[in-house]
């Protein structure tokens, strides 16, 4: 397994064209900025898709950032961990 932890690295190993690369990078990026930058809690709601009944990612209706289902499992039991300290 290749661990690959900045986009140099990631464009070494890719298929893609560095460009769609570097904007999936800048995605990311401005993603975990919102997340980060919120006023929280995070109030995730499912973000439908046409034609599938399983939710696999979240916007939260405070940031607009986006996290996937198992991330916001964690998310909540960290909430609720909080909350019986």
């Amino acid at each position: 397994m290749v661990d690959i932890d900045n986009l140099n690295e990631m464009m070494e190993f890719a298929t893609m064209e560095p460009e769609t690369i570097k904007q999936i990078w800048r995605d990311v990026k401005a993603n975990h900025d919102k997340l980060d930058k919120c006023e929280g809690p995070h109030e995730f709601k499912p973000i439908p898709v046409e034609g599938k009944t399983l939710v696999r990612d979240y916007l939260c209706s405070k940031c607009g950032g986006k996290i996937d289902a198992i991330h916001k499992i964690w998310y909540e039991r960290g909430l609720e961990h909080g909350k019986n300290q």
